[in-house]
């Protein structure tokens, strides 16, 4: 009872905030899962939610791989005084230039490691599972998008690169499978794949799902 008086009151509220329920329709295609002869292809939002665990997952490895990078390359001592002479193209001694170019070495290394944490995160992940670790936990696979084959090697090395074109001109690319009837983003028609349920990847390669 309580909770059917919340779901009536949510109602209201949204019918009074939204009257032509534009919040509702987007929610339901951010959310729906398409089916399409007896295939699953998962949703913008399904996706989203497998991205964020990977960010996680992400963040954490990076943690390590940047404990040990300071550990062996020691952080960059660098006064405000360097950086004013440098911002106000003032002399610098030897030292300070010194100071100065280790500093932005060690920066750029560090975004360096990160770039390649994710690829080699995504490579490895592609290539032995189909999937990323995020998208194993909800159940999906990235497949063939006509013989729902698992991706090689080659190309999730390919799907990587077309990432950059789905991810660049401000995310259109992710927002595409929104609208797309198999939920494909422009890196998916790019390399021509898709991201479907393993449940109905199993049924249709008829796969024991305890093997």
């Amino acid at each position: 009872m309580i909770q059917e008086k919340w779901r009536e009151k949510a109602s209201k509220f949204m019918k009074f905030f939204d009257p032509l329920g534009f919040i509702n329709k987007m929610t339901f295609f951010y959310a729906k899962t398409k089916t399409i002869d007896g295939i699953e292809y998962s949703s913008f939002g399904t996706r989203n939610l497998s991205t964020l665990i990977d960010l996680i997952i992400l963040a954490c490895l990076f943690y390590l791989i940047y404990s040990i990078y300071v550990a062996v390359m020691p952080t960059p001592q660098i006064s405000l005084t360097v950086l004013e002479k440098h911002n106000l193209s003032l002399e610098l001694t030897p030292t300070e230039i010194h100071q100065l170019f280790y500093a932005m070495f060690f920066h750029i290394m560090s975004n360096v490691l990160q770039l390649a944490t994710i690829i080699a995160y995504l490579l490895f992940c592609w290539s032995n599972f189909s999937a990323t670790f995020g998208k194993k936990l909800l159940g999906m696979i990235i497949v063939d998008k006509n013989t729902f084959e698992i991706i090689t090697f080659k190309r999730a090395l390919k799907r990587i690169l077309a990432c950059l074109v789905s991810v660049l001109p401000l995310g259109i690319g992710l927002i595409w499978s929104i609208f797309d009837k198999k939920s494909q983003t422009i890196h998916d028609k790019i390399v021509g794949t898709v991201v479907i349920s393993k449940k109905s990847w199993t049924k249709y390669h008829n796969i024991d799902s305890n093997d």
